[in-house]
């Protein structure tokens, strides 16, 4: 196999490996710590408590949930009380009409439309709260803050096992590389074959998490794909973190560099 093959597979491997530790972890963190944490609970508590006060969700055997289609007429209604916004939406539908002064629904209307009328205004009710209730937004966001600071933690955990921790500890080495026989080299002006040092490794983790994996997530994985368009063009096949860790990957057939370790 070719050594560009070599590290691509290796790669494939810590990728997997982080991967797999990361859907564990947060699993046992949705599961078992957040349930538990007391922060979290009081806000998750607080959008419920929100939530059933507006009629929007309903509590049935100790499970809250959200209406059926046969429920949320009669809960609308109650939400929007005396507002002229759910009487005017009802005519506008089509698919009532005014009789002696009281809002009558037509007969011979298609139920599936008008199924789909009642859950698009439901989706708006639900819509309204979320934008223009404080305590609803204020609790909604600090869950969500705890949420995703749990899976930024998360991440580095992760991907430091595989990218940072296992190498350290098996010579710059990670579990893909050990089983290709690839080793991580200092990029030097002379072309020696040098070992990179603890502080290259670090550098590369730090920019490969910061630049490949987080931004990616905010940025449409635009900057992953660079990265790899980066890998492909360069002569040593180097990526940005290695770039800027000034390292590379090398292939070791038969040992023939010298050892200068750090």
């Amino acid at each position: 196999m070719k050594a560009e093959w070599r590290r691509f597979v290796a790669s494939l491997i810590d990728g997997a490996c982080a991967i797999v530790t990361y859907v564990c972890v947060l699993l046992m963190f949705s599961t078992f710590f957040l349930p538990n944490f007391s922060p979290y609970m009081e806000n998750y508590n607080r959008v419920v408590e929100v939530l059933l006060s507006t009629n929007l969700y309903v509590e049935d055997n100790g499970e809250v949930r959200e209406l059926h289609d046969d429920e949320i007429d009669a809960a609308l209604e109650i939400y929007y009380g005396d507002s002229t916004y759910y009487y005017q939406a009802k005519i506008a539908s089509g698919f009532y009409e005014v009789i002696d002064g009281e809002l009558c629904l037509k007969d011979d209307i298609d139920q599936d439309k008008l199924i789909e009328f009642y859950q698009e205004e439901y989706q708006t009710a639900l819509t309204d709260v979320s934008q223009h209730n404080k305590e609803y937004q204020n609790a909604y966001d600090n869950c969500r803050d705890i949420y995703f600071w749990g899976r930024i933690t998360i991440i580095f955990f992760s991907t430091a096992i595989f990218y940072l921790i296992i190498p350290l500890c098996l010579k710059k080495r990670s579990l893909g590389r050990l089983i290709f026989k690839l080793d991580l080299m200092e990029k030097n002006d002379d072309d020696t074959n040098v070992y990179a040092s603890n502080v290259q490794l670090i550098v590369r983790y730090i920019a490969f998490v910061m630049i490949v994996v987080l931004m990616s997530l905010w940025l449409f994985w635009i900057p992953a794909i660079v990265n790899l368009i980066v890998y492909i063009v360069d002569k040593k096949h180097r990526g940005i973190p290695d770039m800027l860790a000034l390292t590379y990957v090398k292939y070791d057939e038969e040992k023939m560099y010298e050892e200068k370790r750090r």
